[in-house]
């Protein structure tokens, strides 16, 4: 794609950065080369005398494996996880859905939002919909940046320990990632969300 003018500091909206830590085994067969070529491999270590847990290198693909050893190291430094009663991860069952899409439907919801919450909140999402069925209006999108319905807001406000606009703006949702600073402070949806979240 041809640019009208080169891309310069004043187009950067947001910057972000991390670390991956990679592990080398002391005399093993990656020392020494170039850390471009080392395994993407994870390490977890347990210090049970500090009760310290520690995860070292690993791939997000790899993370339920990951959570396996951290609760096995935990249970080594004498906690005692609980095993979750049900299934944790992943997208509630066909039923659920079903349900959820029929009642959004009776609702009058867009099938688009109501879709986009259901795969953001899950189970959660039935919470939403109760709102809705007190004020229809809480199921349609808050408008200006904020492309998540009031109703899902105040969800997350009971449920998502938002403590301060950063965890919204840039860890709830992308809007500080793809947003001016100015933008997001000029844009009134913006300031009824964090309101409702009780962290202006």
């Amino acid at each position: 794609m041809d640019l009208p003018r080169p891309l310069c500091s004043d187009d950067v909206i947001g910057e972000r950065c991390g670390v991956r830590t990679l592990v080398v085994e002391p005399g093993g067969a990656s020392q020494g080369r170039d850390w471009t070529e080392l395994s993407r491999k994870h390490a977890v270590d347990v210090h049970r005398g500090l009760g310290v847990v520690s995860i070292m290198g690993g791939k997000l693909s790899d993370c339920l494996n990951v959570g396996e050893e951290v609760v096995a190291g935990a249970r080594e430094c004498g906690l005692s996880p609980m095993a979750p009663p049900t299934r944790w991860y992943g997208e509630p069952g066909r039923t659920a859905r079903r349900r959820f899409t029929e009642r959004s439907s009776e609702l009058g919801m867009d099938p688009g939002v109501a879709a986009t919450l259901w795969r953001r909140q899950g189970m959660r999402a039935f919470q939403a919909l109760d709102l809705v069925g007190e004020d229809r209006s809480l199921g349609d999108p808050m408008g200006g940046l904020v492309p998540l319905t009031e109703a899902e807001v105040r969800v997350m406000a009971d449920h998502e320990r938002i403590v301060e606009p950063e965890d919204f703006l840039r860890r709830r949702t992308m809007l500080a990632q793809v947003e001016r600073d100015e933008d997001l402070a000029d844009d009134d949806a913006v300031h009824r969300a964090l309101g409702i979240l009780g962290v202006t």
